[in-house]
């Protein structure tokens, strides 16, 4: 079976990390991608750090699994009109593309979106988590601000703007009928802050403008805990299993403890004392038997891992995540796209660094769709999804398929109900 993707052709006019990653991913499951660079490249290929042929390491990861021509060198307007997805990340995009046939999908990534009155402002990873709250929710007591990890606010964008306009190709495939789809980087950060962001918009006032907890000081356990051999993570708010877990750890006095035994309604309590009993329980202990240990409870928990970890993490190449690849004479490991899809194989034929103008295209004639007038607003209208999850990833996941139009069922138990119906408020 061929790739989910294929017979697609997706035009890459991005100048943002955000475009580039989002038109890479649609490489990754199967389409044909063409990246449209200006004379001197695209502005990745100056981004640190560089190889020792000096080609940028961003570059060659987020420009992969596509093909480069010289823009100067197309006919613009006949090569969008073979596109069925087209990608750029400037206010200010090619005139060709207000002309979009009725089954192209236009997506469109920038720092603030299209409209509005930051429209035109530029943005970046520092302005974009300042904004949503971010920043504030990252700082210590006394401390600055503090961003997330450089490119986060790009890489989320990329992956918004790449489930927005697959969604929106499936309304093509159905209905034939594309839109322009519209992402805000910030928009699609801050959905990131959930829960505690949107409950303090909830609730109001200033309860939850540092989290959950409150203002972090630098001396306040947590969230971070040190092993004897490394940090580890506790996701100790959602744990079904706390008087076991705590067992396991060797605090019995917590894990018995009445105020935090019941899952609902943990959240709103003072966690101090857990918190402090962490730090002892955990110090002369592995991180990977207390990882292990709280596994088998189905408790969360993470291990903070370096990079030689993950690129010799036994899991990761099981699944073949860890692959790898050329960039200009080097072999290097690289980390693959985030689905591992079981009948249609992700697509990594092309090595890492594209050559500016390597590129070659074979001329293509898009089919037409017959465009039924009564297409649903929303892309996935008529899909209806049957949710079985619990917290974070899946109850996100799910949201966002709902506010794409599908119909989401939530199922639960009586005796395990999704925990976020007690997170936070």
């Amino acid at each position: 079976m061929g790739s989910a993707l294929q017979n697609i052709r997706v035009i890459d006019l991005s100048t943002r990390l955000s475009g580039a990653w989002a038109a890479r991913l649609f490489g990754n499951f199967g389409a044909e991608v063409i990246l449209l660079e200006a004379d001197e490249g695209h502005p990745l290929r100056i981004e640190p750090p560089f190889t020792a042929e000096g080609v940028s390491l961003l570059h060659a990861y987020v420009n992969s699994q596509k093909q480069s021509l010289p823009l100067a060198t197309v006919n613009l307007e006949e090569l969008l009109s073979s596109a069925d997805v087209i990608v750029t990340t400037e206010i200010e995009y090619p005139s060709e593309l207000n002309d979009l046939k009725a089954d192209q999908v236009h997506l469109s990534i920038t720092p603030h979106g299209l409209t509005g009155p930051l429209a035109q402002d530029p943005g970046n990873n520092l302005t974009a988590c300042a904004r949503v709250g971010w920043s504030a929710i990252n700082a210590f007591d006394g401390d600055p601000p503090l961003q997330l990890p450089h490119n986060q606010s790009g890489y989320i964008g990329g992956v918004a703007g790449f489930v927005g306009a697959a969604a929106m190709l499936y309304r093509v495939q159905t209905h034939g009928q594309g839109d322009r789809v519209d992402v805000s980087e910030i928009e699609a950060l801050s959905n990131t802050c959930a829960p505690w962001a949107q409950v303090g918009n909830f609730i109001g006032g200033n309860r939850m403008a540092h989290g959950p907890n409150g203002r972090r000081s630098r001396s306040r356990p947590g969230p971070l805990w040190q092993t004897q051999n490394g940090s580890i993570n506790f996701g100790y708010g959602d744990w079904a299993q706390w008087t076991k877990a705590f067992h396991f750890l060797g605090k019995p006095d917590i894990a018995e403890n009445p105020d935090f035994v019941p899952v609902l309604g943990r959240h709103q309590k003072d966690t101090r004392p857990v918190r402090e009993g962490l730090v002892e329980a955990v110090a002369n202990r592995d991180k990977w038997d207390i990882f292990y240990g709280l596994a088998k409870l189905r408790c969360i928990s993470g291990v903070v891992q370096n990079a030689q970890e993950l690129a010799e993490s036994e899991h990761l190449n099981s699944r073949e995540f860890i692959r790898e690849t050329t960039v200009g004479n080097q072999t290097v490991q690289t980390a693959t796209a985030f689905a591992k899809l079981s009948a249609t194989p992700l697509k990594y034929e092309l090595p890492a660094s594209v050559p500016l103008g390597s590129g070659s295209i074979h001329k293509r004639t898009r089919p037409s769709k017959q465009t039924n007038p009564a297409a649903p607003k929303l892309p996935l209208d008529g899909i209806r999804v049957l949710a079985f999850t619990q917290a974070w990833s899946g109850t996100f996941g799910t949201q966002l398929l709902a506010l794409l139009g599908a119909d989401v069922v939530q199922i639960e138990t009586r005796k395990r109900p999704d925990v976020w119906r007690g997170a936070g408020a």
